[in-house]
Formats: C-alpha cells, sequence, structure tokens
C-alpha cells in the first residue's frame, strides 16, 4: 500500500514539474508574432516587436492589433480610486457624473499626471495606444473588469496668458507681482521670446492686460502707463500632447475574449469576438512621434493569459474580424492553441501555483498591508 501511494507521489511530483516548467516557459517573448502563446500577463510578456508595432501605427495611417485576453479575477484589494465633481482638479481621476476619464493635456511628453488611478495596462503599443482595464477588485463588476482605450495625440493648444515669456530678467513683469495686470508680448513669439526686445524698448514690445490703476503700489501703477493696453495678445499655439480615453464595454473574467483595435487615421473600431463595441474618432490625430518601441502585455497586478496576437497594416472591416475569430477559435470562443495550463491552477487549495509555500500570516492590525495566494 505505502509502495502505491510512493509511486502515486512521483508520478503527481513529475506532472506538476512539467505543467509549472510549461508555465515559465510560456512568459517568454513572442518575436515577430508566430508564436501562439499563451503568454502570462502578470510577466509583461513582449508579444510583439517594435516591427509589428511599426505595422500597427504605419504612416499609411492604417493598422490593426488582435489578440485573445484571459484575465483572471482580481485577488488584492486597490486602492481608493476619487472622482472629480467638475473635471478638472485631477485628470487621473473620473469624472464624477459619468465615471468617464477626460481627455488629459501632458507636460511636455510627460503622460504621469495622466494616468489612470486602478486601471491598468492589458495591450501596450509603445505607449501610444492601450488598451486598460481596471486591476482592483470591482463590486459592480463581479465577473468582469472594467475596460477603456487610452490614445496618445498630439494637437495645438493656446498657451494661457500668463504663461507669455518676457526676455529681460531685470524687469520683473510678473503676474503675481502685478495682482490681476497681465503682460505679454505684442507680436508672435520668436524662439520662446518676444522677438527684438531690449532694454530699452520694453514698454514698445510689450503690452498689458489689464487696468494699470488696479497695481498694488503708485509706483507700479505709474510704471505700467508706459506699457500701451494690448488690443488683441498675440499668444501662438504651441504642439501639445494629449491622452484621450474611449470608454469599452467590460472584459469578462475567466473567459477567453477576441479584442481587435482596427485603426484608421484618428478613427478606432474596437471588436469583442468579432463583435463591434465601440468606435470613435479621436480630437487629435496620433502621436508618432516617439519611435516604435515593442508590444507588451499585461501587468504584475494582473493574472491571467494572452494568445494568437497578430498585427496588419490594414484596417480589417466588421465582415473579416468575424471571419478571423471564427478561424482562431473553438464553438465557445477559445483560441485554438495548444494549452494544457498549469495543473496547480486547477487546484483549489493552490491558487496561482503557490500550495508549496503556504497560507501568509495574517497581522495583527488590519490596518497592516498584507498579501496571501489565497482570495
Amino acid at each position: 500500500m505505502n509502495r502505491m501511494w510512493g509511486i502515486i507521489a512521483i508520478i503527481s511530483f513529475v506532472l506538476i514539474f512539467l505543467f509549472y516548467f510549461k508555465k515559465l516557459a510560456t512568459a517568454a517573448t513572442a518575436t515577430k508574432g508566430e508564436a501562439d502563446g499563451p503568454f502570462v500577463l502578470e510577466t509583461k510578456p513582449q508579444i510583439g516587436t517594435s516591427d509589428m508595432t511599426r505595422t500597427v501605427l504605419s504612416q499609411t495611417n492604417t493598422g490593426t492589433l488582435s489578440a485573445y485576453v484571459y484575465p483572471l479575477q482580481a485577488q488584492k484589494t486597490g486602492t481608493v480610486v476619487l472622482c472629480n465633481p467638475s473635471g478638472s482638479a485631477n485628470p487621473g481621476e473620473p469624472e464624477c457624473s459619468t465615471g468617464q476619464y477626460a481627455m488629459c493635456k501632458c507636460l511636455g511628453n510627460d503622460c504621469s499626471k495622466c494616468v489612470h488611478s486602478g486601471y491598468v495596462n492589458l495591450l501596450n503599443i509603445s505607449n501610444v495606444i492601450r488598451v486598460e482595464i481596471l486591476a482592483a477588485p470591482d463590486a459592480s463588476r463581479q465577473k468582469a473588469a472594467g475596460a477603456q482605450l487610452v490614445v496618445r495625440t498630439v494637437g495645438m493648444s493656446t498657451p494661457p496668458l500668463s504663461a507669455c515669456p518676457i526676455a529681460n530678467s531685470e524687469i520683473s513683469l510678473d503676474a503675481t507681482f502685478f495682482g490681476s495686470i497681465k503682460a505679454c508680448c505684442d507680436a508672435a513669439l520668436v524662439d520662446g521670446q518676444c522677438p527684438g526686445i531690449r532694454n530699452e524698448n520694453v514698454p514698445e514690445k510689450i503690452c498689458i492686460i489689464g487696468d494699470p490703476s488696479s497695481a498694488p503700489a503708485p509706483w507700479v501703477q505709474q510704471f505700467l502707463k508706459s506699457f500701451s493696453q494690448c488690443a488683441s495678445p498675440t499668444i501662438p499655439k504651441v504642439q501639445t500632447v494629449y491622452e484621450e480615453t474611449i470608454p469599452l464595454p467590460n472584459i469578462p473574467f475567466q473567459k477567453w475574449t477576441y479584442v481587435t483595435v482596427a485603426r484608421e487615421g484618428r478613427r478606432f473600431d474596437i471588436y469583442y469576438n468579432g463583435k463591434l463595441v465601440a468606435s470613435k474618432r479621436t480630437q487629435n490625430i496620433v502621436d508618432l512621434r516617439t519611435g516604435f518601441g515593442p508590444i507588451v502585455a499585461g501587468d504584475p497586478a494582473l493574472t491571467g493569459k494572452v494568445a494568437l496576437v497578430e498585427a496588419l497594416p490594414q484596417k480589417l472591416a466588421q465582415a473579416e474580424v468575424e471571419a478571423k475569430f471564427k478561424q482562431t477559435s473553438d464553438t465557445t470562443g477559445k483560441p485554438l492553441i495548444n494549452d494544457t495550463g498549469n495543473i496547480l491552477d486547477y487546484i483549489p487549495s493552490c491558487k496561482g501555483g503557490s500550495c508549496i509555500t503556504g497560507p501568509s500570516v495574517r497581522p495583527a492590525s488590519p490596518l497592516l498591508d498584507w498579501q496571501t495566494q489565497y482570495a
């Protein structure tokens, strides 16, 4: 009897080793879009090369990316996500009235202030086009995750009057110093400065907006009277980077979903399992200035899989997307890949394959952060 149990234990060990080794192997990089996967989302696998990115973001202004995604239920408690009553307090927080994110203006090429609270990347094309999902548990979506498409765009915007630069540092034409008085160039800026400005011709090159008598000191009022009033201040528009968000339907947990993003210029069509779920045009053109990096999937906050990634230079029509879905999936919508999975994922007491280490010990205080491999 003991010998029989010993044989069973050896066989079980071999099976566990093989399945676990296979799971680690699936975290490898898809080099040319030829590998079917599946790839593990939590390892942030590179699922496409820079050439695949160039295919989707081609100068012909068309492209399509498709992939099967299989996110698992979030296990970690997320951070508290506040909302904006006015829609402008914090671009990283959603509108209170709609729950959606407004278009966010970046600081130069830095869009870190536009990061959406609670959302992480599911599919990421060189930080230009991203499919995001809500990684934190959500009582309103117990079997699915909120999703949205984020597109980095570039357009023109007019800086505020207070941003008009003054070349001469000895003349303190500071909007705060003068209260409500704003100082601006009387012509379009050249290299970020008032054209031809010198110490002796400042009153001719600078005009003011506001009443000089509102200045806080008499000598300042007298000084400002030497400037002319700006009839129509010239503040040239500047190139500005934005992040625009397109809301998408929820993506279900523990189920394969064939996600397709088809682009033509500023128009984006998004499909789930061959069905059109969103179609919208961005306000500005897609930002193609930052080069072409690889295509990456997932985030450490996610668990699940991604498979059958494909990049095409043309924008697929709905009939073509639906045909590809039928060609690459079985009758249940599962991709046609050789995915035996990880045997540990199917053992209830070994959630995530970490049953060998045992459960974590909960701290004495409920306010302390702690982690466990169990739900």
